[in-house]
Protein backbone atom coordinates (compact mmCIF):
# COMPACT_ATOMS: atom_id res chain seq x y z
CA UNK A 1 0.00 0.00 0.00
CA UNK A 2 2.98 2.43 0.95
CA UNK A 3 4.49 1.70 -2.53
CA UNK A 4 0.95 2.89 -4.31
CA UNK A 5 1.09 5.91 -2.13
CA UNK A 6 4.80 6.91 -3.72
CA UNK A 7 3.88 5.98 -7.26
CA UNK A 8 0.71 7.66 -7.03
CA UNK A 9 2.31 10.88 -5.93
CA UNK A 10 5.00 10.70 -8.29
CA UNK A 11 2.96 10.20 -10.92
CA UNK A 12 0.70 13.59 -10.03
CA UNK A 13 3.80 15.34 -9.10
CA UNK A 14 5.16 15.08 -12.83
CA UNK A 15 1.96 15.53 -14.49
CA UNK A 16 1.32 18.73 -12.10
CA UNK A 17 5.54 19.94 -13.38
CA UNK A 18 4.52 19.06 -17.29
CA UNK A 19 1.02 20.41 -16.97
CA UNK A 20 -0.60 17.17 -18.49
CA UNK A 21 -3.56 17.89 -16.29
CA UNK A 22 -4.28 19.95 -19.19
CA UNK A 23 -4.78 17.16 -21.42
CA UNK A 24 -5.20 14.07 -19.05
CA UNK A 25 -6.35 12.69 -15.86
CA UNK A 26 -4.67 10.05 -13.77
CA UNK A 27 -7.06 7.94 -14.75
CA UNK A 28 -7.15 8.46 -18.14
CA UNK A 29 -3.17 8.52 -18.04
CA UNK A 30 -2.86 4.78 -16.98
CA UNK A 31 -6.29 3.57 -18.99
CA UNK A 32 -4.38 5.21 -21.91
CA UNK A 33 -0.89 3.35 -21.09
CA UNK A 34 -2.79 -0.11 -20.47
CA UNK A 35 -3.60 -0.39 -24.05
CA UNK A 36 0.15 -1.07 -24.54
CA UNK A 37 0.76 -5.04 -24.78
CA UNK A 38 3.30 -7.24 -24.64
CA UNK A 39 3.36 -10.66 -25.76
CA UNK A 40 5.87 -13.04 -25.52
CA UNK A 41 5.82 -15.92 -28.13
CA UNK A 42 8.63 -18.47 -26.80
CA UNK A 43 10.79 -18.09 -23.86
CA UNK A 44 13.88 -17.47 -26.61
CA UNK A 45 12.62 -14.67 -28.84
CA UNK A 46 12.41 -11.53 -27.84
CA UNK A 47 8.85 -9.88 -26.82
CA UNK A 48 6.79 -8.30 -29.34
CA UNK A 49 5.18 -4.78 -28.21
CA UNK A 50 2.14 -3.07 -29.80
CA UNK A 51 2.15 -0.18 -31.83
CA UNK A 52 3.20 2.83 -29.52
CA UNK A 53 0.83 5.83 -29.95
CA UNK A 54 1.53 9.32 -30.48
CA UNK A 55 -0.11 9.83 -27.17
CA UNK A 56 1.32 7.29 -25.57
CA UNK A 57 5.17 7.94 -26.91
CA UNK A 58 4.28 11.83 -25.44
CA UNK A 59 3.64 10.70 -21.99
CA UNK A 60 6.52 8.60 -21.69
CA UNK A 61 8.92 11.40 -23.33
CA UNK A 62 7.26 13.43 -20.26
CA UNK A 63 8.09 10.95 -17.83
CA UNK A 64 11.60 10.81 -19.07
CA UNK A 65 11.03 7.20 -20.19
CA UNK A 66 13.57 5.52 -23.08
CA UNK A 67 10.26 3.95 -25.31
CA UNK A 68 13.37 1.82 -26.56
CA UNK A 69 13.27 0.12 -22.61
CA UNK A 70 10.05 -1.48 -23.76
CA UNK A 71 11.55 -3.16 -26.68
CA UNK A 72 14.39 -4.53 -24.75
CA UNK A 73 11.80 -6.04 -22.18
Amino acid sequence: MFISVIISSEITRVMNQKKIFKTFTVKELLYELRKIKINNIAKDVKSIVSEISKKQRNIFEDFGIDIKQLYGY
